[in-house]
């Protein structure tokens, strides 16, 4: 992460990913962690929570490892989280730690199968609403 001489955060990229980074509020500061264009964004409010047919969503393995430096004074408002599960189509993998001034993010997401079963289907929409969690996404920091 790149901060100015005032310790205030300005955008850095990253292997082409930018941090998208916005001053939320006084001394309070969001960074947006995009996933790279043409990766699984299904947004979880087009998956309906039934399916009687199959879903067609193409098999995808994304890998996205990020540092974060903070400045002295600025902190990481959320807490330290790990999310790691299986399924038959695939698999997803979400840590958030915090290291003294250093904030690491590992966010995997592996979908094997092109076609989602019906009986799936649930487990599906949920990984879907896990990876596009704003929680581990939109990460907050305050000074």
């Amino acid at each position: 992460m790149i901060y100015d001489k005032d310790g205030n955060f300005k955008s850095a990229i990253s292997d082409g990913l930018k941090f998208d980074i916005k001053d939320a509020r006084q001394g309070c500061y969001t960074v947006n962690l995009n996933s790279f264009k043409g990766g699984m964004n299904i947004s979880p409010m087009y998956l309906t929570g039934k399916r009687t047919q199959p879903l067609y969503c193409g098999k995808t393995s994304e890998s996205y490892d990020y540092t974060i430096v903070m400045p002295k004074g600025m902190h990481y408002v959320g807490k330290d989280m790990t999310l790691s599960y299986a399924k038959s189509f695939g698999s997803i993998e979400i840590q958030i730690v915090q290291k003294g001034n250093v904030l690491e993010i590992k966010r995997k997401l592996n979908i094997t199968k092109d076609k989602i079963k019906p009986a799936d289907y649930e487990a599906f929409r949920t990984m879907m609403i896990d990876w596009n969690n704003p929680s581990y996404t939109n990460l907050m920091f305050k000074k």
